[in-house]
């Protein structure tokens, strides 16, 4: 009977989550949500090549980078949108919705609906990953694929039989992960943490863990192999100029590792809505560890493979330009560790410290207490600017004619444009207007969003098409350039 109302209480908060969700599915972004402006640009983004191959039949590969970094989640939209249309709505529900069925399967496969309930509180109501789960941005999804992976390999290494398809499909969810968006690629070191966790706690037979090994040796061939022959060589020329421009380039950097530590830390890491959950984190691994070997056994392989999910994380810390939505991964590690230690807290049965309990409870009371004040506030303060552009430019007809820009992705999502970004060093410029002939351009009044592409190359789109329009958007100032033809349509 107690179990029946666990899994009815955790459906509960799963239902009230999204409910939640709903209330934010129009809204803007919040100003403080990134230093960058991704939030703000990337839903166009990272939808825009789908979108075109739905509405005009073209996916465009060399005019954004998206399709290459992420082939199986334009797949995805492909699907959404052919059956359900390409509005921004349509592509956030489709984020949303995905993510919160593999959340689900991730509960089920562990059964512990207390601690799915515990990272709902704590992490899906996280400030920063709140938001981005109702974002048609990858991120928050790639997030519970890897969730789902890991309950893969709790029950590989907690089952008795330790089948080998517990393992091939925790490989396989990893690697999806990595398929939804490149930059999850480190993910694919967790297998091996797992055959050592398997190895500490279950004592496999030395010829059955060489077994496994050899396994999943033969699975990162076959899946890199799959990668290399199936996609990499499809879009090399793209993916190569994406891997020197933002892996080299951008998150590399000078190499001062000290210089992107510490600016991590300044505009991420120490903010008021991400402090206190770094401290409990370490407090809940630090207490973990020294307790493993009291904990309840399937809560220790719980926590082995989130820990080591969590600390893999912290690569991140190093990266020269890390915006918000990269840190999302490390957030919901951590909650999950947090929430494994509050489940163990918690335990009627505890008996490692008197005051530890009282201590888990200060936590659940405050921690999921600040992520409400937060999103109170988040709530209060919506605004819709961005869905106010996108049902202007709705009412126009465009005949398929071509609409330029980093910002025309995220503002027309018209079904009768064609939308491509532009950015310095990866937009061809020669002979950009003759070739294009758009309709529209959309830049930043300081064209930042392209790296100067325009003016770098000595395009003045006064002159095309004269004055612009000016737009806010957020702490954004867009110029919107259209040929005459069109400045007068509704």
């Amino acid at each position: 009977m107690a179990k029946k109302l666990h899994w009815r209480i955790w459906l509960s908060g799963v239902v009230g989550f999204f409910i939640l969700q709903l209330a934010f599915l129009k809204a803007d972004p919040s100003l403080d949500i990134s230093t960058s402006r991704g939030p703000f640009t990337d839903e166009g983004l990272n939808t825009i090549q789908a979108r075109n191959y739905v509405n005009q039949g073209k996916w465009g590969l060399d005019d954004c980078d998206n399709l290459a970094k992420s082939p199986a989640y334009n797949a995805y939209l492909l699907v959404v949108f052919q059956t359900f249309g390409t509005s921004r709505t349509v592509a956030r529900m489709s984020v949303l919705v995905a993510s919160l069925l593999f959340f689900m399967l991730f509960t089920l496969l562990i059964k512990k609906p207390s601690i799915g309930l515990l990272w709902l509180l704590l992490g899906g109501l996280q400030y920063h990953l709140f938001q981005f789960f109702h974002f048609s941005m990858v991120e928050a999804l790639a997030i519970q694929v890897i969730m789902v992976s890991l309950a893969f390999a709790y029950r590989f290494i907690q089952s008795k039989s330790q089948h080998v398809w517990w393992l091939i499909l925790h490989f396989s969810g990893l690697f999806l992960a990595l398929c939804l968006k490149v930059q999850f690629a480190y993910v694919l070191v967790l297998p091996l943490c797992t055959l050592l966790i398997w190895k500490r706690e279950r004592l496999p037979g030395r010829l059955r863990f060489f077994r496994a090994i050899g396994l999943t040796s033969f699975l990162y061939g076959i899946a890199g192999l799959a990668y290399w022959l199936l996609w990499y060589q499809r879009v090399k020329p793209v993916f190569d100029k994406v891997v020197q421009q933002q892996l080299v380039e951008r998150y590399h950097g000078d190499g001062n590792l000290l210089k992107a530590l510490w600016g991590n830390l300044e505009t991420f890491w120490l903010q008021p809505e991400n402090l206190f959950i770094q401290l409990i984190f370490w407090l809940s691994l630090v207490w973990l560890t020294f307790k493993r070997k009291q904990l309840h056994q399937n809560h220790r392989l719980l926590f082995f493979l989130s820990a080591a999910w969590a600390l893999l994380e912290h690569h991140k810390l190093f990266i020269q330009w890390l915006p918000s939505r990269y840190a999302l991964s490390l957030i919901a590690a951590q909650a999950l560790v947090i929430a494994l230690f509050l489940k163990e807290a918690l335990r009627h049965s505890n008996p490692f410290n008197k005051y530890l309990g009282v201590t888990a409870l200060v936590i659940v009371l405050s921690f999921p207490q600040g992520n409400v004040r937060q999103l109170i506030t988040l709530f209060r303060e919506r605004t819709y600017q961005s869905q106010r552009v996108i049902d202007h430019f709705e009412s126009y007809d465009f005949k398929g004619r071509k609409i330029a820009g980093t910002w025309a992705t995220a503002i027309v999502w018209n079904q009768s444009a064609y939308v491509f970004p532009v950015w310095k060093d990866f937009t061809p410029m020669a002979s950009f207007l003759e070739k294009h002939r758009p309709l529209m351009v959309v830049t930043e009044k300081d064209q930042e969003d392209s790296n100067r592409a325009f003016t770098d190359s000595g395009i003045v789109l006064e002159e095309y098409f004269g004055p612009a329009r000016p737009e806010n958007y957020g702490p954004y100032s867009l110029f919107i350039y259209a040929l005459e033809e069109f400045q007068n349509e509704p």
